[in-house]
């Protein structure tokens, strides 16, 4: 708005020094120099108005004082306009230089921060997969505590009593046969129970020597029961192979993922874990008795896209569908053997 006042003000001063002292020719130059300004200065709207403004003011003038030279009048006219739409042309071309330039910076900037967000999320990554394998060796050692909780609890403090009762068991002869011959039955069957807890330990400790992920999912399983108080059950197959360590991985991260999801939306009262090798693969089923049914529309997110992409990277599938009468399953099916390359991809 000022340049527009201030543009006004020249050429009313030019109009009065024409009029005033007769300076045509002075005048006609000034305005060819306003018109290269307005051209160049002023907003498009406000351009056009001034432009026209002074054009028509220099006719009006020009025609009352000259009246017998209309081509040349005209013609200095038709150079205005000229001199205008030249003068508006070369500033599109620089507005236009200046905004390329513009979007050239922003992209860069843009590209930097793209750039430094892909580094840190490689890094984030990295640091995920460390405390993953993490949780897995605690998985594994929080396994075995409590194996060797077992042993202490349950079958030293048989094995203690059958001590006390075998040293005391001269002087019960002694003193009453019969009581001694019941003290006898007591440590027989306290000894039998004690057998029975070491072959059950055993039996566990065969089946988690194998590979140490399924001890990391039992693990992941009670901890997850305990926390949430959502009744979890494990199976697994009687016999399993030696897995190699980025599909424990990424069974764990998968049932991981699975649990949580079902903790926060699926409102259910029991969940079922299966883990079994068929021919050549790894199922693992997650099913539930949430409020999903076969009606309802599910939008994957974040956590489910997850958990497909790490299946596909694995050349493993990943699907899930509903339960009768409500409910959900999804089915983790791995190769126990993937490509070289797939898991570079993984551990990368």
């Amino acid at each position: 708005m000022k340049r527009n006042i201030y543009i006004l003000v020249l050429w009313g001063l030019a109009i009065f020094s024409w009029t005033a002292f007769e300076m045509r020719e002075t005048t006609v130059s000034m305005v060819y120099i306003l018109i290269g300004v307005i051209a160049l200065t002023l907003p498009r709207n406000a351009s056009y108005v001034t432009a026209a403004v002074v054009i028509l003011t220099y006719l009006i003038i020009d025609l009352t004082t000259e009246p017998g030279s209309l081509e040349s009048i005209l013609l200095v006219a038709s150079n205005y306009i000229g001199i205008f739409v030249m003068m508006w042309a070369f500033r599109i071309k620089n507005e236009a230089t200046a905004l390329s330039k513009l979007h050239y910076q922003q992209l860069s900037i843009v590209h930097a921060e793209l750039e430094q967000a892909h580094v840190e999320l490689q890094e984030a990554h990295l640091k995920l997969e460390e405390a993953t394998v993490d949780s897995l060796r605690f998985a594994v050692l929080e396994e075995r505590s409590r194996i060797a909780r077992d042993i202490h609890d349950s079958i030293g403090h048989g094995l203690t009593s059958v001590i006390v009762q075998l040293q005391a068991l001269p002087y019960v002869i002694k003193a009453n046969s019969d009581e001694a011959d019941a003290t006898v039955r007591s440590v027989l069957e306290v000894a039998r129970n004690c057998l029975k807890d070491v072959r059950k330990v055993v039996h566990e400790m065969a089946e988690d020597g194998t590979d140490s992920g399924i001890i990391a999912l039992k693990s992941l399983v009670k901890q997850v029961q305990e926390q949430s108080g959502l009744p979890i059950k494990f199976t697994s197959s009687s016999t399993l192979t030696l897995w190699e360590h980025y599909l424990s991985e990424a069974l764990y991260r998968i049932l991981q993922e699975a649990l949580t999801n079902v903790i926060r939306h699926a409102e259910a009262s029991r969940v079922l874990v299966s883990i079994q090798e068929v021919d050549t693969d790894i199922v693992m089923t997650i099913s539930d008795d949430g409020k999903f049914n076969a009606q309802d529309i599910v939008r994957p997110g974040f956590g489910m896209n997850g958990m497909k992409t790490r299946c596909e990277r694995l050349q493993g599938t990943f699907e899930f569908h509903p339960i009768y009468p409500h409910g959900m399953m999804l089915t983790i099916r791995l190769p126990l053997r993937s490509n070289v390359t797939e898991r570079e991809n993984m551990s990368g």
